[in-house]
């Protein structure tokens, strides 16, 4: 398999999508490739420089529909998705063709790293030292429950979609994403299921490491929203029949969060309020823990997200 059509759902970038996009086009060069950025936003238009690549509309809502629409007009066999905010290098597209040579009818990760520039600025805001203390620079600390390698590529039980790359047959053989999850998280924990339920196998290469440059979602409110969409996916594939998905909250945790909910406006204010110094993270660091609860009940027990 020597092509590869690489996938990029997108909503409102902007600048960040710019840079993955220069980033795409170095890595595919003298390569087999081609990139198709489907865009997902209903207010904005998304725009490319770069030859080999072209801009669609979604037909849908959503990451999962974007990608699946990508995928059914692309032309080449093996298909890598990959998130607006990612960056990767030749480097990373030669390694993804080797591994699917080596492996017919896998799928793949890489593991995800934020660069040594976003690190730094990490250390300047409360919240960013709140993320290097939880260890989240990097997709292993998203995952601490994984049996994680240091080399070699290992099987897991479950793929994410920042840079996934599947055979186009296997894909739509099986339908591609779930696109009755309308808003970006969990769609790819239930392919990954499906794809596992139908033999295929998973796997993430540990010493393969892309460019995670979320610069832009480094504030509390924007962190709180995307756990609050995720629990709220979650509630979604517990009803879809998948009992993994189920969260278990006991009666005295609920009304903990319950009050804690009607006090989120109040806690939001006084966790900015605080001045940003180390002597105060340890308390900062208490009411982003709390917060960060009170979200995912709101999420996985309200009808709808705000």
């Amino acid at each position: 398999m020597t092509g590869v059509s690489i996938i990029i759902p997108t909503i409102n970038r902007g600048a960040i999508l710019n840079e993955t996009l220069a980033a795409v086009h170095a890595a595919i060069e003298g390569l087999d490739g081609e990139v198709i950025v489907v865009n997902d936003s209903k207010s904005s238009k998304a725009e490319v420089s770069h030859r080999r690549m072209r801009v669609l509309d979604s037909p849908g809502s959503g990451a999962a529909s974007a990608r699946n629409f990508g995928a059914k007009v692309a032309r080449h066999g093996l298909l890598l998705f990959i998130d607006d905010d990612i960056l990767i290098s030749p480097r990373h597209i030669r390694r993804t063709l080797e591994l699917h040579s080596q492996n017919p009818g896998a799928c793949f990760n890489f593991n995800w790293k934020y660069s040594d520039e976003l690190i730094r600025r990490l250390d300047e805001t409360q919240m960013g030292r709140f993320i290097r203390a939880a260890g989240q620079t990097e997709y292993r600390g998203w995952v601490p429950d994984l049996p994680w390698q240091s080399r070699g590529i290992f099987e897991a039980p479950l793929l994410a979609a920042f840079y996934f790359s599947i055979e186009r047959k296997t894909f739509l053989g099986l339908g591609g994403f779930d696109e009755s999850f309308k808003r970006q998280g969990g769609e790819d924990d239930e392919f990954s299921l499906r794809l596992r339920r139908q033999g295929v196998r998973l796997f993430i290469d540990p010493e393969e490491s892309v460019t995670h440059n979320e610069s832009d979602r480094m504030e509390l409110r924007t962190k709180l929203a995307r756990l609050k969409t995720g629990a709220f996916n979650k509630r979604q594939g517990f009803e879809m029949g998948r009992p993994e998905c189920r969260l278990s909250f006991p009666l005295h945790r609920r009304a903990a969060y319950a009050l804690f909910s009607a006090l989120k406006p109040l806690l939001i204010t006084v966790a900015e309020g605080l001045p940003n110094a180390r002597f105060f993270d340890p308390l900062y660091s208490r009411l982003v823990h709390v917060l960060i609860g009170t979200v995912i009940f709101e999420g996985y027990f309200r009808s709808e997200l705000d």
